[in-house]
């Protein structure tokens, strides 16, 4: 048998390593994690979560019609539909976040109280209820206009 190793880019495509076999290997180091569509560009790093619901176009409109409250368009925000926990994806980079439905805590925020603002790390955090009660309900519209004036 011959010493020459030549023959194995023939068999072989990618670069090959040898391991130090005590040296511990991280499968998962070189693969790219995959991130969350999302309706619009995020310019401006604010991201709309909308926890176990998809918006339908009452719905949208509703959100569109908050964001014009305070001067935003969709071209400064993500809107992140039917997140649910569990899913291994990246989230779109933010500086603030309102959670629509308020049930998943994300990692490195504390749970806090619907309609009061936390913050962390010059992060600012907002959990509300589901887009499709505030649409129906006063009161929560109330809230929700309140805590966004504050956010903004």
């Amino acid at each position: 048998m011959s010493t020459d190793n030549a023959y194995l880019t023939l068999i072989f495509n990618e670069p090959i390593f040898l391991v130090n076999e005590t040296m511990p290997i991280d499968f998962n180091a070189n693969q790219v994690q995959e991130t969350y569509s999302y309706l619009g560009e995020n310019a401006k790093g604010i991201l709309l979560l909308i926890e176990n619901e998809y918006l339908s176009e009452d719905m949208l409109s509703f959100v569109i019609n908050i964001l014009k409250a305070v001067n935003l368009t969709l071209k400064e925000v993500a809107i992140l539909e039917n997140y649910q926990k569990g899913i291994q994806k990246t989230l779109p980079k933010f500086n603030k976040i309102i959670q629509f439905g308020g049930e998943i805590v994300l990692p490195g925020f504390e749970c806090s109280s619907r309609y009061i603002i936390s913050s962390n790390s010059k992060k600012n955090s907002l959990l509300v209820d589901k887009v499709s009660e505030i649409m129906n309900d006063v009161q929560k519209k109330r809230l929700l206009w309140e805590a966004i004036k504050v956010l903004f």
